[in-house]
């Protein structure tokens, strides 16, 4: 009879990307009543982070089943089964796995991070799927054996809205240095291409609301391991407050928002640094992003958001706001999976002495705000490969202030009760 369910159960692990071939109605018991023959089981020269996150994953089946298992490291193991949590060498370096060897479960990555975004991923279809676990119960069914490649390293949108562990943090990357042109040096919009970054000023005297003779320069700056070089700049136009930009991979021009209230958007050639035409769109939009895997842009206008196609001609979603955030709202960012729209404190809304960054989806759903603990007024956001930048206003010698946003200490650890909580001092 085992050797008859082992042969149902063998899809386990893929060496690439991509979902297992499902055996509907089989399962692979773990736990069955009070206690269990698996234990939790890591490497004998596990790091911190490794026993940390199989620590985390032995509390979150106590939380689940009310089974507290053996936890051990592998050299120490008795005879019996095992729940294995490690790191394995995969053909894509971004892949984790899970999968069944013989009467053992093995939860492995190809390193520590996309380890805890594994065990993440187990809490989510497993561990909080009634049907494979409750008291006195934890059973995987065949589709639950799975590899998949998160097609890059670990980082933020990976982490926006699930219940894994993590702290953010700013580290300073560069200033952009001082605008080209006298008098047009207020910091606002930013955006990259992946090779230069982009940098809006606008005419100090603007009060974000006029319609004409409110000039802009847009700068070009390449990244380079001390920073930021300046390469290029545009002569100034008229680009009204010029306060969010995009880079649109369809056409390969900028766009950027006058923000004021005839609805300009002004389009750059960024190989040549002039100025292509000003297209109008309503409601006037106050921020801009384009994701080229989306294929689609996201637009603020005040508190309506709308998700547009690349040519800006059909809308495909449009809802309002609802993060709830009383800060001054500014430009946004956006990954294949989330826009980020930075906010700021003002002396009027009475809120404290940082910024906010509202993250949203591209169906304008609100997922979760991050704290930025800076006391700058955050301008715009941007990323450049996997790596997320926000830009801060800085003064006429500096330009824009610039700086990374990165994640720290994070590893997996689900919501747990007071007893699961327990679990992880011992």
């Amino acid at each position: 009879m085992s050797a008859l369910l082992g042969l149902l159960l063998l899809p386990a692990c893929q060496k690439t990307g991509g979902e297992p071939e499902e055996v509907t109605g089989n399962f692979f018991e773990v736990i069955s009543g009070t206690s269990s023959s698996y234990k939790v089981v890591y490497p004998a020269d596990a790091s911190k982070q490794v026993k940390q996150d199989a620590t985390s994953l032995r509390a979150a089946i106590y939380k689940a089943t009310g089974v507290k298992l053996q936890l051990t490291d592998e050299a120490s193991a008795s005879a019996g089964h095992q729940i294995f949590v490690g790191l394995e060498t995969f053909p894509d370096e971004y892949s984790f796995c899970i999968k069944r060897e013989g009467e053992n479960v093995v939860i492995a990555a190809s390193d520590e991070k996309i380890l805890s975004y594994a065990l993440y991923d187990f809490d989510k279809n497993v561990l909080s799927q009634k049907s494979r676990a409750k008291a006195g119960l934890l059973r995987i069914e065949a589709g639950d054996f799975k590899t998949k490649s998160l097609g890059g390293p670990l980082t933020i949108k990976h982490v926006m809205g699930t219940r894994m562990y993590y702290k953010t943090e700013v580290k300073s990357f560069g200033t952009s240095g001082p605008s080209p042109e006298t008098g047009v040096t207020s910091t606002q919009g930013a955006v990259s291409d992946g090779e230069y970054i982009y940098f809006a000023f606008r005419d100090n005297a603007d009060n974000g609301a006029g319609d004409t003779g409110v000039y802009s320069v847009i700068v070009k700056d390449k990244i380079t391991d001390n920073g930021l070089e300046r390469v290029a700049a545009t002569e100034k136009f008229v680009g009204g407050h010029a306060n969010s930009m995009a880079y649109c991979d369809t056409d390969g021009l900028l766009y950027l928002v006058a923000a004021n209230n005839s609805g300009a958007i002004v389009r750059v050639d960024p190989k040549t640094m002039t100025v292509v035409d000003t297209k109008y769109y309503m409601p006037a939009p106050t921020a801009i992003t384009f994701n080229r895997e989306q294929g689609k842009f996201m637009m603020r206008s005040g508190s309506n958001l709308t998700v547009s196609d690349a040519a800006l001609g059909r809308v495909i979603v449009s809802t309002k706001r609802s993060d709830g955030s009383k800060y001054v709202t500014q430009g946004v960012g956006s990954d294949d999976m989330f826009c980020y729209f930075p906010v700021s404190p003002s002396s009027a809304n009475g809120t404290d002495n940082n910024n906010q960054l509202l993250v949203y989806d591209w169906e304008g759903n609100f997922i979760q705000t991050i704290t930025i603990d800076l006391p700058y007024e955050s301008e715009d956001m941007f990323t450049v490969g996997s790596r997320y930048f926000i830009n801060f206003a800085g003064s006429k010698a500096v330009g824009h202030r610039v700086y990374e946003l990165v994640l720290t200490d994070y590893f997996y650890r689900t919501k747990l009760s007071v007893a699961g909580s327990a679990l992880l001092g011992d």
